[in-house]
């Protein structure tokens, strides 16, 4: 079988023999003669070799990518072995000692799917550069007190720490004393006033000395001593006060002389009274003067005297 006609070159192989016989005579130049069957060698990349196809891609030709084709097949294909050949002595290439590894799988790169997978790891990145950035120290901590200085808390007093009772003692309960006047205790002066916690009703008299007295509540109607006449007084609940012996009216001066000038009826809003309403008289017979008080609503009470002028002073809670 005669040995087929050399190829003509593209153009893309330098122009000189790839491969010499390893065994065998010389031709005339001294140089062994060619085989009876020539072994042909075609660089491409062996993926994109089809059947039928024996033409070297033009400018695709890569360090480690030769096949060496045996022959032709019977249909005109080419039979590739996929392995690398030397050009010489038709070992197996190797990668050259100073060549740098390159990644053989970059197309992945360039793929849809690429971002995707590397997409949520860039966020969990940002995230966690974010959260070092924010755990460093606040410029909101205070800072320790320059040195020498010394910082110490005011003591505080039992009088700031416990507010006085201006009523201490008060209460709801029936109110009961024996009259320390020599005589007749002579009513010269009812006053309302308003203070820091409470309300007070004040009865003066003219001499040395108090009627006996009984303050408590009581449930209305209110009458009058001696008539039993009705008594309308301003208010929810009510406190009686009940003096004796007393009156308004001396009888021991000659035709007698009316003591006490000021009014009946007090309303307890023209002295800023909170609790108390009105003080109203309900009473003035045989030596036993009363006085009714109208609060708004039921509220402690404290009974206390004073001499000089002599005073029987109830005080209501307002708080």
């Amino acid at each position: 079988m005669p040995p087929e006609a050399p190829r003509e070159d593209s153009g893309d192989l330098d122009r000189r023999r790839l491969g010499d016989p390893r065994h065998g005579g010389q031709d005339a130049q001294g140089k062994p003669p060619s085989p009876a069957f020539a072994p042909r060698v075609v660089l491409g990349v062996a993926d994109d070799l089809d059947d039928g196809e024996d033409v070297l891609p033009t400018r695709r030709v890569a360090d480690g990518q030769i096949a060496l084709l045996d022959g032709r097949s019977t249909g005109g294909g080419v039979r590739a072995q996929r392995r690398g050949v030397d050009l010489v002595g038709e070992e197996p290439s190797r990668r050259p000692a100073n060549q740098e590894p390159v990644l053989e799988h970059r197309g992945f790169l360039t793929t849809a799917e690429y971002p995707r997978r590397i997409g949520p790891r860039l966020l969990v990145a940002c995230a966690l550069l974010a959260l070092a950035g924010c755990g460093g120290s606040s410029s909101s901590e205070s800072e320790p007190p320059a040195a020498g200085t010394t910082t110490a808390a005011a003591p505080t007093t039992t009088a700031e720490q416990t507010q006085t009772d201006p009523l201490a003692g008060a209460g709801t309960n029936v109110v009961v004393a024996p009259s320390t006047a020599k005589a007749t205790a002579l009513l010269e002066r009812v006053a309302i006033g308003h203070h820091e916690g409470y309300d007070r009703v004040v009865f003066q008299f003219r001499d040395a000395g108090l009627p006996g007295y009984r303050v408590e509540y009581v449930q209305p109607p209110l009458t009058e001593d001696g008539s039993g006449d009705r008594v309308d007084v301003a208010g929810n609940v009510f406190v009686v006060v009940r003096m004796e012996p007393a009156s308004g009216f001396d009888l021991n001066s000659g035709e007698g002389d009316l003591v006490y000038k000021g009014p009946k009826r007090i309303s307890g809003s023209s002295a800023g009274a909170t609790v108390v309403e009105e003080v109203v008289r309900t009473g003035d017979f045989e030596a036993v003067l009363s006085w009714a008080v109208g609060l708004d609503s039921k509220a402690d009470f404290r009974v206390t005297t004073a001499a000089s002028p002599s005073r029987l002073i109830v005080d209501f809670r307002n708080q």
